[in-house]
């Protein structure tokens, strides 16, 4: 740290001696960096946020301390303004795309019309595609790109990780010589860690996980049961307290550990999913007020619950069970005659609203619903936008987005005056 900034100085004036007539004045001066690091972060963490992403333009040091001790302690997640969902479109009109939807707007609009923010397409050295847009997590975005203009034996895929608001933009090293292009997640909870986490689902027994505080690619075994690996997984995850939740079509929930490396049976975990969902071709995995909670439609309802868990001692293990929060009925909605017609996409990150993609004989909409707490039907239900014609929303997964105003603990803040460092 620059002594000049980080030094304290402080007068201490000594009272007059009965001996001479002269007052004694000593000027003690204390370096900021002599002081314990832990009562470094405590003063740190008691000035605003805005007053330390200043400090943290200071140094390379400053940015480093700030970010990975500062920051977790300053920020709740809960506070980290929800902008709308973004969605990967898999097929629209034969054509995928990655567009943006402002839910909390009132206005109905044609669904595709928005696209993501500016600061993606102009800070990304690509266009921003269905295939390149990856996962999407706490207000941090993850990209997977292939340079074709590079040589035939150096066009591996390259994951990037991007803060739209800062415009922090950090190319990840790749994986290795046989880096494809396979289903990936994003970890990163600000709130926890300043530092975030790419795991790359490496066939059906191994993680390959980047770390951003070591910049290095790990590998974690696990062992499931055959008939949840023979299954299909859902390509959308949600990270939830050093884990990530996947869906499998076997009718289970897995949770993978990320945080730390355990036995391959402690590594991942199959949690069985309600019976109803087992019989339903889609459900929805998502986080509400930071629980993690599960939808499911089943004509004429749907189907929410909660995800509880239990920590036992004596077997070092989690035990989780589900618990229905509501179930009502959604035949106010116009649907087509099948039984599949409504889709459950996302959840409100901190609201009790929930959205669904919905088709009828006039065309495809995107509804947000407001179910009671008493799981009564509740007339509530708006249309946010429209697609013309109709679109088949089991092509289509929703990622609730989120403005984070912090820098993470690596890359470089691009166009930012008081500069931040790597």
């Amino acid at each position: 740290m620059d002594s000049q900034k980080s030094s304290l100085l402080v007068k201490r004036n000594k009272k007059k001696k009965k001996t001479g007539s002269t007052t004694d004045t000593l000027l003690v001066s204390h370096s900021f960096n002599d002081l314990p690091e832990d009562i470094v972060i405590d003063i740190l963490c008691r000035l605003p946020n805005k007053q330390l992403l200043r400090l943290a333009s200071v140094s390379k040091p400053w940015f480093r301390l700030i970010t990975a001790s500062c920051f977790p302690k300053t920020v709740m997640l809960s506070e980290l303004p929800y902008l709308g969902l973004l969605f990967r479109v898999e097929t629209v009109m034969h054509h995928a795309r990655v567009t943006f939807c402002n839910t909390d707007s009132m206005r109905v609009h044609c669904f595709g019309s928005a696209q993501l923010p500016n600061s993606c397409s102009k800070t990304l050295p690509f266009n921003v595609s269905a295939k390149s847009f990856v996962d999407c997590c706490n207000g941090l975005l993850l990209f997977c790109h292939r340079n074709r203009s590079e040589q035939a034996s150096d066009r591996l895929y390259q994951y990037y990780v991007l803060n739209s608001f800062t415009k922090q933009l950090v190319t990840v090293p790749k994986p290795g010589k046989t880096a494809l292009n396979i289903y990936a997640a994003l970890a990163y909870d600000p709130s926890e860690s300043s530092y975030y986490k790419i795991i790359r689902f490496q066939g059906l027994r191994c993680l390959n996980i980047y770390y951003s505080n070591t910049k290095i690619w790990k590998t974690l075994k696990f062992q499931l049961e055959n008939d949840v690996i023979k299954a299909k997984w859902v390509e959308q995850s949600i990270y939830y307290k050093g884990a990530i939740y996947r869906m499998s079509m076997s009718g289970h929930l897995i949770r993978f550990v990320v945080d730390e490396e355990l036995s391959l049976s402690e590594q991942a975990q199959a949690i069985d999913l309600p019976e109803v969902a087992k019989v339903s071709s889609r459900g929805c995995v998502g986080l509400n007020n930071n629980t993690i909670h599960f939808a499911v439609y089943h004509k004429p309802d749907l189907w929410i619950w909660v995800l509880e868990n239990n920590y036992c001692q004596n077997r070092n293990a989690y035990f989780f069970q589900w618990k229905l929060k509501c179930r009502f009925s959604c035949t106010r909605i116009p649907v087509l005659e099948n039984k599949y017609c409504i889709v459950p996409l996302a959840f409100h990150p901190t609201l009790n609203f929930f959205y669904v993609g919905t088709s009828s004989q006039w065309g495809s909409s995107l509804f947000c619903l407001k179910p009671s707490n008493e799981g009564r039907p509740r007339e509530y239900h708006r249309v946010i936008s429209y697609v013309h014609g109709h679109l088949n929303w089991n092509g289509v997964f929703a990622y609730p987005f989120l403005q984070c105003s912090l820098p993470f603990a690596t890359g470089l803040a691009i166009d930012q005056p008081e500069g931040v460092y790597i």
